[in-house]
């Protein structure tokens, strides 16, 4: 047993989670500098704010009326329903978004960039779906 508590100590120590880094550079480099990017985790607002354009957006209707082109998510945290968006607004990403960058790391799991359909998102909010936040005071 102290093998195996070693080596996994090891491995926590040395495997660097830098999903969050890796996308903010992503979308640096290969967003437009106006794009509208929706931030769904608390990590993420504290990690990537300040940004001009870039905004917590934790739900259907704040990503239709804040003009979202893009979402950020890190699937653990809203999985596991530690996000501002609930876990079937990552559910609905999955079915209804496209992933134009992805990062899997340990602690957060898929660090996801998703390129919004915007028919289909209004489609899905004027059908009455919403799929509201579950903290953050957001709408």
């Amino acid at each position: 047993m102290g093998v195996l508590s070693l080596f996994l100590g090891v491995q926590a120590r040395s495997v660097v989670d830098d999903g969050l880094v890796r996308a903010r550079d992503w979308m640096n480099a290969g967003l437009p500098p106006s794009s509208k990017v929706a931030l769904t985790s608390v990590t993420g607002e504290f990690a990537l704010q300040p940004h001009e354009g870039w905004a917590v957006m934790p739900s259907l209707q704040s990503l239709r009326d804040g003009g979202a082109e893009y979402v950020l998510t890190q699937g653990r945290q809203l999985s596991e329903g530690y996000g501002f968006a609930s876990p079937e607004f990552l559910h609905w990403l999955q079915n209804n978004a496209r992933p134009v960058f992805s990062f899997t790391g340990p602690t957060s799991g898929d660090t996801v960039v998703w390129k919004v359909d915007r028919p289909t998102l209004e489609e899905a909010v004027d059908g009455g779906l919403t799929l509201p936040p579950v903290s953050g005071g957001y709408q």
